[in-house]
């Protein structure tokens, strides 16, 4: 059961960094178009640096994370045998959401990009 609740953990840990990300995606998207058309130059190269280390720092959490989920549901599959709870170790050893980490990585990469390209098309 131990495995159980550390998937459930990784699970909960990845929405939360899902959660920080899209506050912070929508807050700055906020204050761009809130400023469009009159943000200084500094201003666009200063944040973008800034939520560039943000999206690599929150993404390499994710992908960490995410490896450490697959690493558990790779343990549950070979426990399943001689489990207790067969069933329920079953339905937890399986990936729901097929192509996980390359779409976390392609949202990732993709968002960040059009914020940039946003900021910085809202210079002034």
């Amino acid at each position: 059961m131990e495995l159980l609740e550390y998937v459930e953990t990784l699970e909960s840990r990845i929405n939360s960094y899902w959660n920080f990300y899209i506050v912070v995606v929508f807050a700055n998207a906020g204050w761009i178009f809130n400023g469009y058309g009159s943000i200084p130059v500094f201003a666009a190269t200063t944040l973008s640096i800034g939520l560039t280390l943000f999206f690599l720092s929150n993404l390499s959490f994710q992908i960490v994370a995410l490896n450490n989920l697959s690493a558990a549901r790779e343990e549950i599959t070979n426990r399943i045998g001689g489990a207790k709870y067969r069933l329920l170790f079953g339905r937890n050893a399986i990936e729901r959401i097929p192509y996980r980490k390359v779409g976390t990585c392609a949202l990732h990469l993709t968002i960040g990009a059009g914020l940039m390209l946003l900021l910085f098309a809202g210079t002034g």
